[in-house]
């Protein structure tokens, strides 16, 4: 029991707590006027009573026996009193989405962990079940002061860190290809403040968990509060919140990050499955010939779809294929078994920038598309197409050298996001 709220405006109260511990409810009646009979009426008071933290068990339900006396008063006169007792077994309410964010001052890296729908209910259905859809929409939006003074804030998203996975009997596995959309935006009222928001389609009736990090970096006197809010939405929408600050002086250390990489994830055209066994081929820019040239360097994609290009520093075989400022492509060499290779193969764009600078060669739509793997994270999805029955795979085809940039925004699917050390290189034509 905590304050004391009255409906009525002839009443007026207090809320005490006994010697022996118990809470005192006192509520005086007064007339409004000479004609009000307050013996013919009737009043109800209504307790709301919330269970420490601490004092629910393991198992959710909680044995409750309340004691309650009531007694009466009129101008002095005592007109009686009642007992009554109520014995429960109150069941603790779970909440559909729950959510903490560790910090790591080292690598400046805020790492958030939401937790959906922990008893794996149906949440969206319709009155009578004629509609039952299979997904929910879980929307992620963090809000932050981008400028304060001569000072700046700058959060970033790890793409590569975005992962949901699904928990059935006690083993969690990852649910791969979920198809989300993360941007940044300003807030219509204040230019310093800036909104970054992930929305991410998740199916219904699962116990899910989403982990996901941000870079954080601040030169602003006061260090930078990060508020954010995670909600799914079904019937009505269930919240999680966590808001975060950190002080000017954990931006005075950085330890080793290893969260600038490009990565590539390989997927069925038709189902988003991943595919193992794809072919990439590194290319660098041949300056004096203006075209792309092959290196010996090559990818094959995991069983998870997945290849990985890394800071060159950190591995040293790749220089010998690698070099700091100038430009490279990958492309796809050779399909899955039983996939057919794409007639014009994409080509994904990257460099090692020594001083955070352009490459010093590349053709013209180069820096409309390319990612500094130096100082940026990058995660892009290409699709195969199954062979088709009766369709004999002719082998290798033609490459495209010189590929369309709308092409390849239009097949990104608006996860197409290249991260620059705060700095949106592409992201939202509008912004």
């Amino acid at each position: 029991i905590g304050q004391l709220w009255l409906s009525k405006t002839m009443a007026s109260g207090s809320v005490t707590t006994g010697s022996d511990g118990r809470k005192i409810v006192d509520i005086l009646l007064s007339k409004i006027s000479a004609n009000s009979d307050l013996f013919n009426g009737t009043f109800n008071v209504v307790y709301y009573c919330k269970l420490a933290e601490s004092a629910w068990p393991q198992n959710g339900t909680a044995h409750l026996d309340l004691n309650n006396t009531v007694s009466v008063y009129a101008d002095g006169d005592d007109y009686g009193e009642a007992e009554n007792e109520i014995i429960i077994d109150a069941t603790r309410t779970v909440n559909i989405v729950n959510k903490n964010g560790v910090w790591d001052k080292n690598t400046h890296m805020l790492t958030y962990t939401v937790e959906m729908n922990p008893d794996a209910e149906n949440l969206l259905t319709s009155s009578g079940g004629t509609l039952d859809p299979e997904w929910l929409t879980f929307t992620d939006v963090l809000t932050y002061t981008s400028r304060q003074g001569t000072g700046t804030g700058e959060v970033i998203l790890n793409l590569n860190s975005v992962t949901l996975e699904k928990e059935e009997n006690g083993v969690w596995s990852t649910i791969y290809n979920s198809q989300w959309t993360a941007r940044t935006e300003n807030d219509p009222t204040d230019p310093d403040v800036k909104r970054a928001i992930i929305e991410m389609r998740v199916p219904d009736s699962k116990h899910l968990r989403l982990t996901y990090t941000y870079h954080v970096e601040s030169s602003m006197a006061d260090g930078i509060t990060l508020e954010n809010e995670a909600s799914l939405q079904g019937n009505g929408e269930e919240s999680g919140e966590h808001d975060t600050h950190i002080d000017v002086e954990d931006f005075q250390t950085y330890g080793e990050s290893d969260f600038q990489e490009y990565r590539l994830i390989k997927i069925d055209s038709q189902n988003g499955t991943p595919l193992s066994g794809a072919v990439f081929t590194a290319y660098y820019w041949d300056t004096q010939n203006g075209e792309w040239a092959a290196t010996a360097k090559t990818y094959t994609t995991d069983s998870e779809g997945k290849i990985v290009i890394k800071v060159i520093d950190e591995y040293p075989d790749e220089t010998k294929v690698y070099s700091k400022d100038h430009a490279y492509c990958i492309m796809e060499t050779a399909a899955p078994e039983g996939y057919l290779l794409p007639e014009n193969p994409r080509s994904f764009y990257f460099w090692f920038s020594e001083h955070e600078e352009a490459p010093l060669d590349g053709p013209d739509d180069f820096m409309l598309a390319a990612a500094d793997i130096s100082i940026s994270s990058h995660r892009i999805e290409a699709e195969n197409q199954c062979i088709p029955d009766g369709v004999t795979d002719t082998g290798v085809y033609g490459v495209n050298l010189l590929p369309s940039f709308i092409a390849l925004l239009l097949a990104s699917g608006g996860l197409f996001l290249v991260m620059r050390k705060g700095r949106k290189v592409f992201d939202d034509p509008d912004e």
